[in-house]
C-alpha cells in the first residue's frame, strides 16, 4: 500500500517556547492503517495533528498528504482529505438539527444541495443515526453526539480521520460503541485512522502505536511490541492494559508471558477453568 501521510524531519516550536513541540519527526502512515499516537501531556500529540491538518506550518521539514507535498497553495485541497473528531462533540455542533450539523462541512465546500442531501443521509445511515436527523444535537447522549460528529466527518468523504481524544468523555459502553464503529467504517470505506489518546486500552484496535516523548518518537511498533514494555509504560505516562495485569497475576496458572489481548485472555481463563 502507498503512504497516505508522510512527514520528513518535521520540527515545530510554539512562539516564545524554549523547546520544540515536535523535534525532527519522520514517519509514514499507509492507506487504511490505524495508527495510535500516545504519550504524556505536552509530548507533541496534538501538535502533530495540527501539522498534518495544516492548522500550523512546520518550521522545517516536509509533510506529504496522499503523495502531495503540502504548501500554502494546496493546503485547502489537502484538508479536504482529512476529517477530525474532537474530544468534546459539543464544540463541533453548529446546526439546529442533526442533519443541519452534518451538512455544515458540505456547505463550506459548496456541494450542490441534491448531492448534499444524499451524502448527509448516507453518513447518518453509516453511524445508525438516521432516525435522529430532525433532533437538536444537544438533546442527544454523549455517545450519540459523538456518532453525529463522526457522521459530519464522513459526509465530506475524507481519506483520513483523526480521532483527537474522541472517546475520553464517554462511558465505557459509549467508548466501545464509537471505537467499534470506527473500526467497521475503516474496513468498509478504506479509511486511514490516526488516533490521539491517553488510554492504552483504546489502542488495541491499532495496527501500530507511536509513542511520543518531548516532541520525539521514542517507540513505533505493533501493539504487542508496546504492551510488552509492561511497567516501563509508566515512563511515557501510560498504564499497562488490564488484560496484561490479569495475565501477569495468573502467570504461573496460565503459562502466559508478555501481552495477551482480551480475546486471548478469555480463552486462557476458560481453559484454566476447565482444569479446575
Amino acid at each position: 500500500m502507498k503512504n497516505i501521510i508522510s512527514m520528513k524531519n518535521v520540527t515545530y516550536t510554539y512562539p516564545e517556547a524554549e523547546t520544540h513541540a515536535t523535534d525532527d519527526i519522520s514517519l509514514d502512515i499507509q492507506e487504511n492503517e490505524w495508527v495510535s499516537i500516545v504519550g504524556r501531556n505536552g509530548s507533541g500529540k496534538t501538535t502533530l495533528t495540527k501539522l498534518i491538518d495544516g492548522l500550523i506550518d512546520c518550521d522545517s521539514g516536509d509533510i506529504f498528504i496522499d503523495g502531495v507535498k503540502i504548501d500554502e497553495d494546496n493546503i485547502w485541497d489537502a484538508r479536504k482529505n482529512i476529517g477530525i473528531v474532537f474530544q468534546n462533540p459539543d464544540h463541533q455542533f453548529v446546526g439546529a438539527t442533526v442533519e443541519d450539523d452534518v451538512a455544515f462541512g458540505l456547505e463550506n465546500q459548496g456541494v450542490q444541495r441534491e448531492d448534499m442531501i444524499k451524502r448527509v443521509d448516507h453518513a447518518l445511515q453509516m453511524v445508525d443515526m438516521q432516525d435522529y436527523k430532525k433532533r437538536d444535537p444537544q438533546s442527544l447522549s454523549g455517545g450519540q453526539k459523538q456518532r453525529v460528529a463522526i457522521a459530519g466527518v464522513l459526509a465530506i468523504e475524507p481519506k483520513i480521520i483523526i480521532m483527537d481524544e474522541s472517546t475520553s468523555m464517554l462511558d465505557p459502553d459509549g467508548r466501545r460503541t464509537v471505537l467499534d464503529l470506527i473500526q467497521n467504517l475503516r474496513k468498509k470505506q478504506s479509511l486511514t485512522v490516526l488516533s490521539i489518546t491517553h488510554d492504552i486500552e483504546e489502542t488495541q484496535l491499532s495496527d501500530r502505536i507511536i509513542v511520543l516523548k518531548s516532541g520525539k518518537i521514542v517507540k513505533d511498533s505493533d501493539p504487542k511490541g508496546i504492551y510488552d514494555l509492561g511497567p516501563k509504560l509508566i515512563d511515557y505516562g501510560l498504564e499497562e492494559p488490564f488484560t496484561s495485569l490479569v495475565a501477569d497475576g495468573l502467570r504461573d496458572e496460565l503459562g502466559q508471558e508478555g501481552y495477551v489481548n482480551e480475546e486471548g485472555l478469555i480463552d486462557q481463563l476458560c481453559k484454566l477453568n476447565s482444569k479446575m
